[in-house]
């Protein structure tokens, strides 16, 4: 049995592989212990016209994971080929969200201390949020770290969480009239974003291994933030499916659930439309992170 699973795989019929259409292509890569997906902007046209997925059934450690990347990379040609620009989204649990006027550089890793514990084998980035004040500080190992470089020199880093909360806060800076729950579910993990308006009040991730653990933790949010499930406006992002059991026991407890809508900026190839709006939000909007 493969130790890689091909999730998604939806290519433009009338894409063009030559060098001089790639250069007008923006490529987004998002990847983690669990999977590596990509994406193909056509920027001049803003469309996207690539779409790939893979699972990593078995990968429990970096090595692993970087192992199986390796072989995609290796299998899929159009990784290779000289992109416009590149940015890349990591998806690691140990980051902290600090606000930039209290942020010194040369401190970065005592903060994200406070919140992890870090190995010798990580090196500590950051990410500033243009859209609010605040820093996004997260681990990245060196592992990892070199695969990038040696195989995409030229792209921007990211952490997965920059990618999330800043597509938020460009996505509904006009259209938020209240405070809004948002929920980006994962196959063994979730993040719960809230926005009011064009403020970040909050921002955790949470591990769960099934829909009792998740619904346990979006509840405790609830009460912590003194949400009322009554009245709260949740909108679920990622992949998750309105005929799951978690979609029935999110809407079990929370009244108003929902899902967000594609970024209506972009345009995407008709293959795209098999696959539900609020799948690979954080991928298709990860251009919009400079």
């Amino acid at each position: 049995m493969s130790s890689t699973k091909t999730i998604v795989n939806i290519k433009d019929e009338s894409f063009d592989l030559s060098q001089e259409s790639i250069r007008a292509c923006h490529l987004s890569i998002q990847f983690g212990l669990s999977g590596f997906s990509f994406t193909i902007l056509n920027v001049s046209r803003n469309k996207f016209l690539y779409l790939k997925s893979f699972s990593f059934l078995k990968a429990k450690t970096v090595d692993e994971a970087v192992y199986e990347m390796e072989k995609v990379f290796l299998d899929e040609q159009i990784l290779h080929q000289p992109f416009k620009t590149i940015n890349i989204a990591y998806c690691g649990k140990k980051s902290v969200l600090v606000p930039l006027p209290l942020f010194e550089k040369d401190k970065a890793k005592d903060y994200l201390r406070y919140n992890a514990e870090i190995s010798e084998q990580e090196s500590v980035f950051f990410d500033i949020l243009k859209n609010i004040e605040a820093v996004n500080i997260y681990a990245f190992d060196a592992v990892f770290e070199s695969w990038i470089k040696s195989n995409f020199p030229t792209a921007k880093i990211v952490h997965h969480a920059t990618c999330l909360i800043e597509s938020l806060l460009s996505n509904n800076k006009n259209t938020l009239t209240e405070a809004t729950l948002f929920v980006n579910v994962g196959e063994f993990n979730f993040e719960v974003v809230l926005l009011d308006k064009k403020d970040l009040i909050f921002y955790n991730s949470f591990d769960y291994q099934s829909s009792e653990d998740f619904v346990y933790f979006l509840l405790f949010v609830c009460e912590q933030l003194k949400l009322n499930p009554e009245n709260l406006k949740l909108k679920l992002i990622g992949e998750i499916e309105k005929n799951s059991a978690l979609y029935s026991i999110i809407c079990k407890y929370i009244r108003d659930v929902s899902f967000v809508d594609r970024n209506d900026m972009f345009e995407f190839s008709y293959g795209f439309y098999e696959i539900p709006d609020h799948f690979y939000f954080t991928l298709f909007n990860q251009s919009l992170i400079h």
